[in-house]
């Protein structure tokens, strides 16, 4: 049966048209959502930094309310943990690395909202990454007042923790595991 759009549509138990569940699209472009999920953020992320060590060199810039806009190295992982140790920098790169392959195994059976989550804490966990990598330090520029500093790819890491509870608490899929084949 041809939709007008490039959708896989079967017929089902009762001889009517029916989108196959998530589950069932095709591995390839699951696996092109991932990168681009994963990249995106990245990419974001690393042009944020980029405009952040370029603009506020000269200092703090104060924002309304409890945010300003504050450039900091940090050596750490979160909240400054482990600052100046290389061990935890290869820690981390390797965890990406493993979350990565872990998270595209996954890909097939998980919900929408779980991919999305997905490719928002790898790309985060990469973003932080490649500044760990190439400048020895993550680059925070975002501070709320009297909490701390952070960036771009922090943010899209604890957006997507937030999405797997929702996940693990309301999508049927990820509470009762993979449909029988």
């Amino acid at each position: 049966m041809e939709t007008g759009r490039n959708d896989v549509v079967q017929w089902g138990p009762q001889h009517g048209p029916h989108r196959p569940p998530h589950g069932d699209d095709s591995r390839g472009d699951m696996v092109v959502a991932l990168l681009v999920i994963t990249f995106g953020t990245m990419a974001i992320d690393q042009l944020a930094k980029l405009w952040a060590i370029s603009a506020l060199r000269g200092g703090p810039v104060e924002l309304p309310g409890p945010i300003e806009l504050y450039l900091t190295a940090n050596r750490g992982i979160a909240f400054s943990i482990g600052a100046g140790s290389r061990a935890i920098a290869a820690v981390v790169g390797l965890s990406c690395a493993l979350l990565f392959l872990v998270l595209r195994t996954q890909w097939a059976t998980a919900t929408p909202r779980a991919r999305l989550a997905s490719g928002l804490l790898v790309g985060g966990a990469f973003g932080n990454l490649v500044d760990r990598v190439g400048r020895g330090a993550v680059v925070d520029f975002i501070h709320i007042r009297s909490f701390s500093v952070f960036n771009l790819a922090d943010i899209a890491i604890v957006v997507a923790v937030g999405l797997l509870v929702i996940a693990l608490l309301t999508d049927e899929e990820v509470r009762s595991g993979p449909r029988p084949a």
